[in-house]
């Protein structure tokens, strides 16, 4: 992508794998199942140029030309092995656990899932309930932006609920700080047949972008349209 935006370097402010997307609690004839969807995703910033502040031996900016010689030169082996190599396979394999791209995780960690209660004419009931919670920081311009749901989170959804806290707060642009992914099993459920995912970050509201910065700097305007058009796709 950066080579055909006629980038020379650049630099991933956010990455995440995934393996599983939600849990459909109809599709299993004994009940819930799970989605998969193995893929991961990225958040760049393209340069066409290296800025002078910035050391060429920085191993945050990734040369282009450089970076996809290697990948050819490393991962020679990649496409024989996918033909010989089911997803079948690779899910029976598994042991039941879920195996990420980044790491390798037996199951889920186990927390409880945010619900709501419910009443109907058969009695109460409870169902996971997605939301989203902004807490002020000690220090001004600082919140903690953190969203659940019962499906994968998109971080174009992410940067479009910080665009809105921008505006709201009357700020041009913001830093996203320790910006990670996390995903649950239903505390009790070993069997993973509730899922769940959260996505957090600190949100460090800022009136203008610093020179050169490499960290996840976000200009409001710059991004706003493709971000909350995109994101309503998700």
């Amino acid at each position: 992508m950066a080579k055909s935006k006629g980038a020379q370097y650049f630099i991933a402010l956010h990455k995440d794998d995934w393996n599983l997307i939600r849990v459909d609690p109809f599709s299993g004839k004994y009940g819930p199942y799970p989605i998969f969807e193995p893929g991961a995703g990225i958040v760049m910033r393209m340069l066409h140029e290296l800025p002078s502040s910035i050391e060429r031996n920085d191993d945050r900016v990734l040369d282009v030309d450089t970076l996809l010689q290697n990948r050819i030169e490393k991962n020679s082996g990649m496409v024989e092995y996918s033909k010989n190599v089911s997803q079948k396979a690779l899910l029976q394999n598994g042991n039941d656990g879920f195996h990420r791209w980044r790491s390798s995780v037996n199951r889920y960690g186990s927390a409880p899932i945010p619900v709501s209660r419910h009443k109907n004419i058969f009695g109460e009931y409870i169902k996971p309930e997605p939301g989203t919670k902004i807490a002020q920081q000690t220090v001004p311009g600082q919140f903690e932006l953190v969203i659940w749901d019962d499906r994968l989170i998109s971080p174009l959804r992410f940067l479009s609920e910080s665009i809105k806290l921008a505006d709201q707060e009357g700020y041009e642009a913001f830093k996203l700080a320790n910006w990670t992914a996390e995903e649950y099993c239903a505390a009790r459920r070993p069997e993973c047949g509730k899922v769940w995912f959260r996505t957090k970050a600190t949100l460090i509201l800022q009136h203008r972008k610093e020179p050169d910065s490499l960290d996840p700097v976000f200009v409001v305007d710059e991004i706003r349209l493709n971000v909350l058009s995109a994101s309503a796709k998700f």
